[in-house]
């Protein structure tokens, strides 16, 4: 295992520039993801570090080392691709055993070699197949052989998980996350997948247009966005700009003309302080933190309740999805419900709910710049 740092690192093509003074820290064991839309740096990012490209400016170091200079095939560094990159002419043991040629490993110990790293991924016994009698999932796999075989200290993965379809993907997410906590290995991640980025990281460098806008655990990203951006691309639509109309303790009303006023609560001594009446804030209702009130319910002071009306229902099995809009507002809610065999006690297009949150569920991204 390895720890990996990268510096305030650069770098343009042409007069675009994909990378933009970029810093992040990867830790020796762990799993981090790079983040972002498509076109944000990410792969250009990992592709520096694998001495694939060129930065313009700014360090690539491993263990303190600075590494800009050295080779790729000195930097031993493994680099699974999007598109797996298999030899079609190859057999399984033949494409694995490519890199250990190229390596100068002895020919004596290719064979165990094959064996138990086609074992610790599922395919003993696969070894004569050649990549067109292969699965999506299988080819994946063998990629991450062939790169895992060569027993690298970094591992970087360009979106490898891209190309299979939603269920095989899920379940790849989960025999990935396992191989790299069984071997040890340093992993550094591309992906502009959310649900892959928090379901699999230790931690999550969101980016965009080159840069790092939020650095953290999954936790911290999606809980405690740091700006519009952050919070609308982790799926936090419930987005509102608005003004702190009340302070009293730690208890703020803010209003706005997308939304009802609404109560928040400071949880630290730094927003305490930062908070005051009349700041312009961005905040957030967390769609997972709201409920459909059937009954009337005394007035909770941990909670605030208003009534909207349905515009749209979307059906997802396991749940439904709802668009409402708040009356007199301009502003639309998204929240969930869970699927019941009860049709009647869910609310369609053009009924009248009561909506019901934790103030806790009322989240501050920040002060409006």
């Amino acid at each position: 295992m390895a720890d990996v740092e990268v510096r305030n690192i650069s770098k343009a093509f042409d007069s675009v520039e994909a990378v933009k003074n970029l810093s992040f820290h990867v830790r020796t064991g762990e799993f981090l993801s790079l983040l972002g839309p498509s076109g944000c740096g990410k792969t250009t990012t990992l592709r520096i570090i694998a001495g694939l490209e060129q930065q313009d400016r700014g360090e690539v170091l491993i263990d303190g080392k600075e590494i800009s200079n050295i080779p790729v095939h000195k930097r031993d560094i493994g680099f699974v691709f999007q598109n797996y990159a298999l030899f079609p002419h190859m057999t399984v043991k033949e494409n694995i055993e490519f890199g250990l040629k190229m390596k100068g490993v002895s020919k004596n110990s290719f064979d165990r070699k094959v064996i138990d790293i086609l074992a610790l991924v599922g395919l003993e016994g696969y070894e004569d197949r050649m990549p067109r009698q292969l699965s999506g999932g299988e080819q994946q796999r063998v990629a991450l052989c062939r790169t895992l075989v060569l027993n690298p200290r970094v591992l970087l993965l360009d979106e490898p998980l891209s190309n299979l379809d939603a269920k095989l993907r899920k379940r790849m997410r989960i025999e990935l996350k396992n191989i790299q906590r069984e071997i040890k290995v340093t992993a550094v991640y591309v992906t502009h997948d959310q649900e892959e980025a928090l379901s699999m990281s230790d931690r999550i460098v969101v980016t965009n247009r080159g840069e790092a806008v939020q650095i953290g655990t999954p936790y911290d990203i999606y809980e405690k966005p740091v700006s519009r951006f952050v919070a609308d691309f982790m799926g936090q639509v419930n987005l509102y700009q608005g003004k702190i109309v009340e302070k009293t303790g730690s208890e703020i009303t803010i209003s706005s003309n997308q939304t009802p006023d609404v109560k928040s609560l400071l949880t630290s001594e730094v927003d305490r302080r930062d908070y005051k009446e009349g700041v312009e804030v961005l905040f957030l209702i967390r769609k997972e933190g709201i409920k459909v009130l059937h009954k009337e319910v005394k007035e909770r002071a941990d909670a605030d309740s208003f009534v909207a009306e349905v515009q749209a229902v979307a059906y997802l099995g396991s749940h439904s999805e709802y668009i409402c809009t708040f009356q007199a507002k301009k502003g639309q809610i998204i929240f969930r419900s869970p699927a019941t065999s009860e049709d009647s006690e869910l609310p369609g297009r053009g009924d009248k709910v009561r909506l019901g949150w934790k103030l806790s569920d009322v989240v501050l991204v920040g002060k409006v710049k």
